[in-house]
This record gives structure tokens, sequence and C-alpha cells, in this order.
């Protein structure tokens, strides 16, 4: 097991270590998660006071009607393991 916490990139250095050790056989498999939580109100107020935050409450990226991000919680996690084992596994 290891913990990686690099803010905002925490998940996508995670799966960059797992890729790793896929890749050079340290491991046959990795299961690989990251969340965002959202438990304290000091981003929200930092954000909202820079406008960085939508009024609306609503996300339009890549949109004219874009008028700030929403800030979400969430979590995933991910089985990895090489393509040649995924086959002989039966995996889809």
């Amino acid at each position: 097991a290891q913990v990686v916490d690099t803010a905002c990139s925490s998940s996508l250095v995670a799966l960059h270590l797992a890729c790793e050790a896929l890749r050079t056989g340290d491991t046959a498999m990795a299961l690989v998660g990251g969340v965002n939580l959202l438990i304290a109100p000091q981003g929200f107020i930092g954000f909202s006071r820079a406008s960085m935050l939508s009024p609306k409450g609503r996300c339009h990226a890549f949109d004219a009607r874009a008028d700030g991000y929403v800030r979400a919680e969430g979590g995933a996690a991910l089985l990895l393991k090489p393509l040649r084992r995924a086959l002989a596994d039966g995996d889809e």
C-alpha cells in the first residue's frame, strides 16, 4: 500500500505510479483510488472571494454561459493489470 498526497494531482500521480509498477513488473495488479471531500469551508470562501465559483451553481465548461466553476465531491477506484493478463483472465 502506498498513500499519495500531491494536492490536486494525487489521483493522477497514484495512477502513474501504478502504471509504472505494472510496466516494470513490480506488481501483477494495482488498485488505484482517489477521493475528493469538501469538509472545510476555507476553499469555498477563498474561491468565492476570488470570483471563481459560479453564482448559479452550474458548470458550463467551454460554453459562452460559463460564469465560474462548481466544486464537487467524488471518488473512484480502478483495478489495473497488464493487457495480456487481462485478456488471459477473460476481462473485458
